[in-house]
């Protein structure tokens, strides 16, 4: 869970330095939004322990920010599983806390790629089979699909389509995840939930709040 800060930073000054060479994408200003909402759904947790969920009952609805880091696709290609070129994306994350019953449950959609301007993404990954425990933490199935696709600006840029170089890929996910909930600074009883998981050369994660 620790990586997501500095990735998320990183994804924050790529679109930094396009603002300044006078680049206009919406796609910049979503993964600029979705950073502040990341920094202030931290900055209002009780981070240093895990809630105690003794007592707690009933459903919550948290929504933040996901993360995913993906290898590129050329180095897919070449037949390198995640250990060389990276490059990672922002989300939106929904999950439903059923805390009577025990189970947690979401979803992460409408992805963005660090470099809006020359990559397109779609896809949805399911947060499922969710299992919380009372001392705050939880593990889950993460599954689905998201696809990169170059756009038509990457490609013209290049000389047109690249046999070498795939324009599209789609990265599946099959792994799992786990994470805590956290108090809120204040005093609200499991407000915040963090996670992560790494599997098949993708990792990511998420923060969200009620």
């Amino acid at each position: 869970m620790q990586q997501l800060k500095p990735r998320l930073a990183h994804l924050g000054m790529a679109a930094g330095c396009l603002a300044l060479m006078a680049c206009e994408n919406s796609g910049q200003e979503r993964n600029f939004e979705r950073l502040e909402e990341y920094a202030g759904i931290l900055a209002t947790a009780r981070t240093a322990e895990p809630a105690d969920l003794t007592g707690v009952t009933g459903t919550a609805t948290y929504r933040g920010v996901g993360f995913g880091e993906f290898p590129a696709a050329d180095a897919v290609a070449d037949g390198d599983g995640g250990g060389g070129a990276r490059y990672s994306a922002t989300s939106d994350v929904t999950l439903t806390a059923d805390f009577t019953g025990g189970t947690l449950s979401g979803e992460m959609t409408d992805w963005t790629p660090e470099d809006p301007l020359n990559y397109t993404m779609r896809g949805k990954v399911l947060i499922s089979e969710g299992d919380i425990a009372p001392d705050g933490t939880f593990t889950a199935k993460v599954s689905g699909a998201v696809e990169r696709e170059a756009t038509a600006r990457l490609i013209d840029s290049r000389g047109g389509p690249d046999p070498s170089i795939p324009d599209s890929y789609l990265y599946g996910f099959n792994t799992d995840a786990e994470g805590t909930f956290h108090d809120g600074l204040d005093g609200a009883r499991a407000s915040h939930v963090i996670g992560s998981f790494d599997g098949a050369g993708v990792s990511g994660g998420f923060v969200a709040k009620q």
